[in-house]
């Protein structure tokens, strides 16, 4: 999947949002390699803030160092 993302579409950055409650989410996302960014205020309405973290090729584990 990163390879597509990051190879073939060009894409320098891969983001994941989720509410600060995700727990699941809060776990897998470093382990995928994604590291946390910031706190996004009020991302899904008012009150409700977002977590945020990115990946790029550079970090993406799955992707052949040059």
């Amino acid at each position: 999947m990163f390879r597509i993302l990051f190879e073939r579409l060009g894409f320098v950055c891969c983001l994941i949002h989720t509410e600060r409650s995700n727990k699941a989410i809060k776990r897998a996302a470093p382990k995928l390699g994604f590291k946390f960014k910031c706190p996004v205020e009020n991302f899904y309405g008012e009150g409700i803030d977002a977590l945020q973290f990115s990946m790029t090729p550079t970090s993406c584990r799955w992707l052949k160092k040059a």
